[in-house]
């Protein structure tokens, strides 16, 4: 089942086309194809399997280092020159020139690929994500956090326009008052520094990264996991 989701096309002329995009259901090693070989329940063993693929591809990037195309099950081989030549009498410069290798589904492949199905399922929607918050100044991580110390998160899309007030580092107490970050360090997709608020009162805290998206300044949170503790 090969799955997918719609986004907007940036390449289209404005008249609301979206794309596809496949969702990959992950990626398997040489290893796990040869399992996947032997589930078929043939005879030959795994360390012949792997052997004679290994042998493959070293017989095949030979063929291919001599100067020949490969017509494969798996792929169409063909080499190719990239860069400018000067003149006809110019030579092959590697600090110009380079040797590339173009590779292209055969049409066996692509007919049967043709014939699987499909499913349309949602996409994901970036956002930022709080992996861990480390309170500098009790040296703990996702569970104290101490009124003006030095706070670092790490994360993913952590990045924000300090200039937006929607915008930023928010803890939120257990009224849901939400108190927003001002002194900030390092501002980085995958790295926040900076002081926490010094008024904290004591209590649990919620903390969140608000980050806007699109054009419409869509704000997007990424919460931690865990509640802190100010003592």
């Amino acid at each position: 089942m090969i799955k997918f989701h719609l986004s907007p096309n940036a390449l289209g002329n404005g008249d609301g086309a979206f794309k596809a995009t496949v969702k990959p259901m992950g990626s398997l090693t040489p290893e796990q194809l040869v399992e996947r070989i032997l589930a078929k329940s043939t005879t030959v063993s795994k360390a012949d399997v792997l052997a004679v693929l290994s042998l493959y591809e070293e017989v095949k990037q030979a063929a291919l280092k001599e100067g020949y195309s490969l017509v494969t099950p798996t792929g169409n081989f063909r080499l190719s020159i990239g860069g400018t030549f000067n003149s006809q009498t110019d030579r092959f410069d590697p600090s110009r020139h380079e040797i590339r290798v173009n590779i292209s589904a055969p049409t066996p492949m692509v007919n049967f690929i043709r014939q699987a199905s499909v499913e349309k399922v949602e996409g994901s929607i970036p956002s930022p994500s709080i992996l861990e918050l480390q309170d500098v100044t009790s040296n703990t991580t996702n569970q104290t956090l101490t009124p003006g110390g030095l706070v670092n998160i790490a994360g993913k899309r952590l990045k924000f326009d300090p200039a937006n007030p929607d915008e930023g580092i928010f803890f939120i107490d257990s009224a849901n008052t939400a108190t927003r970050v001002d002194a900030v360090a390092d501002n980085k997709p995958a790295r926040l520094i900076f002081m926490a608020p010094g008024g904290l009162a004591k209590g649990d805290y919620k903390v969140e990264v608000r980050v806007a998206y699109t054009q419409n300044n869509v704000i997007r949170i990424g919460q931690l996991g865990q509640v802190l503790k100010v003592a």
